[in-house]
C-alpha cells in the first residue's frame, strides 16, 4: 500500500513523531515523507521516500508560497497514495486534502481539539491560533477520519464540531522508537543519576512555570531540595526570572537543540520526568520517558493520566497544587520503580498500539 505522510510544518519532538510514524509505516508499505525544514533527515529510514520543501513554521506567510504549494501538489499526486496521513498543522493541508482526482483515503491527526492558551489579541501567536481554527474545519470537512490523541477528546470533538462518531478515532502518538540509529531494545540498569528531575519542551502559556517552580521552592523549605534541568526551546519569561531568581540559580538550563542520543543521554540523568501544565491535549513527552524507564509526574489535564494508564508509571496532581505535585514526587523517590519494569511496560503498550494504528489503516483503505 503506498502511503503519504504529510508533515509540513513539524519542529522538535514533534518532527521526530513524524519521522517515527512513517518510519514505523515503511516496514510494511511504500511511504512518502512530505516535509518542511523543520524535519530531522537524519533519522528516516532509507526505504522512505522523503521529499523536503522549504517550508518553516506554521504562520500566515506560508500561504504565498504558491509554487512550493504547487510543487507539493504535483509530487504527491505523482506518487498517487491510497492514504494520506496528516500529522501536523499546515495551511498547505487544506490544499491537499481538496485533491479529487486521486483514489485516496485521508487522516488527518488532531493534536489540538482546543485551544490551551489565550493570548492577547491580534498577536502573532493570537492569529495563528485563529488561522489553526480555520484550518482544523476545513481538514474536518475534506478528510475520511479524524485520529485524535487520547480518548477523552472524542466527546469534546464530536459536540464541537457536530461529526459521526464513525468519523473519529483515539490512538495514543507513536512513541519514538522508530528512529533511524535508535536501539528499540533499550537496557538501562546502570543509570548515573545528576538530577532529581528534568523538565523539557517547549516553553509556552499552557505550561505552568509557576507550579514548577512553587514546587521546588516547598522542596526548600522541607529541607529537601530537589535538584532540576530543564531542556528546553524558548526562553523562561523575565517575571518568572525575577520572581524566582533563587530557585532559577540552582537550575541547570539546555537551550539549544540536541540530537536524539544527546536528548536521550539528558534525560536519563535523571529520575522523574516532570510535566506542570495548566492544561494539555496530547503530548510525546509521557512516551519519551517511558521509553527511557523513567516514571512521571504530571497534572491532572489532557492525555496524561490516560498514557500513565496505558503505557507507564507515574502520579497526576490537581492542576495548580505545588503542595500535592512536591508530595508526589517524594512519593516516587522514597519508593523507586525499577527501569525494567516501565520499559516492559512500554513494550507491551507499543506492540498493541502498532496493531491498532494498522487496524485503522486497514479498515479505512477496505471501507
Amino acid at each position: 500500500m503506498r502511503v503519504a505522510v504529510v508533515a509540513f510544518s513539524c519542529r522538535g519532538v514533534m518532527g521526530l513523531g513524524a519521522v517515527s510514524l512513517a518510519n514505523f509505516l515503511s516496514e510494511k508499505n511504500d511511504v512518502a515523507l512530505f516535509g518542511g525544514n523543520e524535519l530531522k533527515s537524519d533519522y528516516i529510514y532509507e526505504k522512505v521516500k522523503f521529499k523536503k520543501y522549504s517550508i518553516l513554521g506554521q504562520g500566515p506567510r506560508e500561504i504565498f508560497k504558491f509554487n512550493i504549494l504547487i510543487k507539493t501538489l504535483n509530487e504527491i499526486k505523482t506518487f498517487n497514495p491510497q492514504l494520506i496521513i496528516f500529522y501536523s498543522s499546515h495551511i498547505f493541508n487544506c490544499f491537499v486534502a481538496r485533491l479529487k482526482k486521486m483514489k485516496t483515503k485521508k487522516l488527518f491527526i488532531l493534536h489540538d481539539p482546543h485551544i490551551r492558551a489565550k493570548y492577547r489579541i491580534f498577536s502573532k501567536q493570537d492569529i495563528f491560533n485563529k488561522l489553526m481554527e480555520f484550518h482544523n474545519l476545513a481538514m474536518i470537512k475534506n478528510v475520511d477520519i479524524i485520529q485524535v490523541t487520547y480518548k477523552n477528546a472524542i466527546e469534546e470533538v464530536i459536540e464541537r464540531y457536530n461529526l459521526p462518531a464513525e468519523k473519529i478515532c483515539s490512538v495514543p502518538l507513536l512513541p519514538l522508537v522508530y528512529l533511524k540509529g535508535t536501539d528499540k531494545n533499550k537496557n538501562y540498569k546502570k543509570i548515573k543519576y545528576d538530577y532529581d528531575l528534568v523538565f523539557f519542551g517547549r516553553i509556552d502559556a499552557y505550561k505552568d512555570l509557576d507550579l514548577l517552580f512553587k514546587t521546588l521552592e516547598m522542596s526548600y523549605s522541607y529541607k529537601n531540595r530537589l535538584k532540576l534541568l530543564m531542556i528546553i526551546q524558548g526562553n523562561i519569561p523575565t517575571p518568572f526570572k525575577i520572581k524566582y531568581k533563587q530557585v532559577l540559580n540552582d537550575i541547570d538550563i539546555i537551550n539549544q537543540f540536541l540530537n536524539e542520543h544527546d536528548f536521550e543521554s539528558l534525560i536519563r540523568r535523571s529520575k522523574i520526568a516532570i510535566f506542570p501544565y495548566h492544561d494539555a491535549t496530547g503530548s510525546h513527552g509521557p512516551s519519551v520517558a517511558f521509553s527511557l524507564g523513567m516514571p512521571i509526574v504530571a497534572t491532572d489535564v489532557g492525555c496524561f493520566k490516560e498514557y500513565i494508564n496505558m503505557m507507564g508509571y507515574g502520579i497526576v496532581v490537581p492542576p495548580g497544587r505545588p503542595d500535592l505535585m512536591y508530595k508526589a514526587i517524594i512519593n516516587i523517590l522514597n519508593n523507586p520503580i525499577e527501569n525494567e519494569r516501565i520499559s516492559a511496560k512500554f513494550i507491551d503498550f507499543v506492540k498493541n498500539m502498532e496493531d491498532y494504528q494498522l487496524s485503522i489503516i486497514n479498515r479505512m483503505i477496505n471501507s
